[in-house]
């Protein structure tokens, strides 16, 4: 195996465990944030859950509609681990603000929905 054809298959099967963590699964109706203390799950997820909406709200206001790497970049702008971040990227998803999509060549993107005035 060539390293081109190694690099393309740690890409699409890296595309393929986030998809199975970031789409929603059949009877999953809650995907917890803070995944070892039920008593933490409510006080800490709404925060960071919000203070998400609002770095998505930021990137909106500068006029970009597709984010390449979603996970990767909410992992590093709020310094959380990877399967928490994967919860937060589907909670993103489930509240309307993006939809995450992959490319012909298996790059995982988000879409951003422009924010409907209420």
């Amino acid at each position: 195996m060539t390293q081109f054809e190694r690099r393309k298959f740690f890409r699409l099967s890296g595309a393929a465990v986030i998809a199975l963590c970031v789409q929603p699964r059949a009877g999953a109706a809650h995907i917890s944030l803070n995944s070892r203390d039920p008593a933490r799950q409510a006080g800490a997820a709404e925060p960071l859950l919000e203070q998400a909406v609002a770095w998505v709200g930021e990137l909106r206001q500068h006029g970009q509609i597709h984010l390449l790497h979603p996970v990767s970049r909410l992992q590093r702008e709020f310094r959380i681990g990877y399967n928490r971040t994967c919860a937060l990227a589907h909670s993103l998803a489930q509240r309307g603000e993006w939809t995450i999509a992959f490319s012909a060549d298996g790059t995982r993107y988000a879409r951003i929905h422009a924010r409907v005035a209420a």
